[in-house]
């Protein structure tokens, strides 16, 4: 496909995939040819938006079999991301799918068979893994500033006690952290995706409480334990039951420095201490530096023209950022950043915690889909 305008078809565009919609449309790499969904009424200003005579469809099947795309954005509901995955897949169609890649492990092994038999490629799009710090991150990581990473942690701290409809799909649907690739997505970059070989979840123990007296299937806060294969830990904190501000904090550990991310406000600094001599190690010094410090250095070509070019909207310009990223890869012929080996390995423990919270923290291993 390499210097070929990408044909882009959005599934869900009513919803989630909005946010696709404007980063596509100004960039030169792509057209978005087709949308899908099945608010009808709702399609029609996305119709008028995209213009450029893109075909509306209310079938998925016949969006995919159309012959008006090459690749499919997949936006809807996460027990659908499979099916409408494989589906595009098995026709060489390549898929951009949003959050999580499954919900169980037999779709993940499902999903991952019809990625190693298809001509098309699989991505998953993890939008924090491309949030400006967690990138500028990845850059200090890389070049060996923090030394060997042995340990981080990621909370996801989005309050929902507002949301107690018992029908509503986080009400229902959540439980232990099966919605943890917020978190584990940046840590397994700054780890290198090295697999994850078990996993163990704990609860609170309290739950949130319909008014018809249902209960959710979630505690109100979870935390997730990651052993990697060669013994590095990572831990996540899913917690949607504390009154506070939205906030996805991180912490990254090396042998010789560390990364705090508070993520409480737009304006809060984040924070990195290195063990080197430029650094005042006298006791109470100030000896942490502004993340921003390293700005210049590790912040991508993409973002500081994203930071010129939009406003500061969709998770903080990331939507935009990896939407491009994604577009400008496929119209390159480069490999998506991030496959379906990725996916699997930050969907896969959020899958099993729900096993280890119900078993009083049972640890699990995590199986490997590539030897079956």
């Amino acid at each position: 496909m390499k210097n070929n305008k990408v044909r882009i078809g959005i599934v869900g565009v009513v919803g989630r995939g909005q946010i696709f919609v404007d980063p596509i449309l100004m960039t030169d790499y792509a057209d978005i040819t087709a949308i899908c969904d099945i608010n009808v009424e709702g399609m029609k200003k996305y119709e008028e938006k995209i213009g450029k005579g893109v075909k509306v469809f209310t079938n998925y099947e016949e969006m995919i079999d159309s012959g008006l795309i090459d690749a499919v954005f997949v936006a809807t509901p996460m027990p659908l991301h499979v099916p409408m995955s494989i589906y595009a897949l098995d026709r060489n169609i390549h898929v951009i799918s949003e959050v999580t890649a499954a919900v169980t492990v037999e779709e993940c092994r499902e999903l991952y068979k019809a990625v190693k038999r298809s001509k098309a490629q699989y991505m998953m799009a993890e939008n924090v893994n491309f949030f400006k710090d967690v990138m500028i991150i990845d850059g200090l990581v890389k070049a060996g500033y923090l030394g060997k990473i042995h340990y981080a942690e990621g909370h996801y701290i989005h309050y929902t006690g507002d949301v107690i409809d018992p029908n509503s799909w986080r009400f229902k649907t959540i439980a232990g952290c099966n919605y943890c690739t917020h978190n584990l997505g940046p840590m397994l970059q700054w780890f290198g995706n090295e697999r994850i070989a078990k996993i163990c979840c704990i609860g609170s123990g309290m739950r949130r409480q319909a008014p018809t007296g249902e209960f959710a299937r979630s505690e109100m806060a979870n935390v997730l334990m990651c052993k990697t294969e060669s013994g590095r830990l990572m831990q996540v904190r899913k917690d949607g039951g504390t009154p506070t501000p939205y906030m996805i904090p991180f912490e990254i550990c090396g042998t010789i420095g560390k990364v705090m991310v508070r993520k409480s406000s737009p304006v809060e600094e984040n924070y990195v201490y290195l063990n080197t001599e430029e650094y005042d190690h006298t006791p109470y010094a100030e000896e942490w530096k502004s993340l921003q410090y390293y700005e210049r250095e590790f912040l991508p070509k993409s973002w500081v023209e994203a930071t010129h070019t939009v406003p500061n909207m969709g998770h903080l310009r990331a939507d935009y950022v990896m939407t491009i990223e994604i577009v400008k890869a496929l119209y390159e012929g480069r490999k998506l950043p991030i496959d379906i080996d990725m996916a699997l390995n930050m969907t896969v423990p959020g899958i099993l915690s729900i096993e280890s919270v119900e078993n009083g923290c049972k640890w699990i291993d995590v199986p490997k889909f590539d030897v079956d």
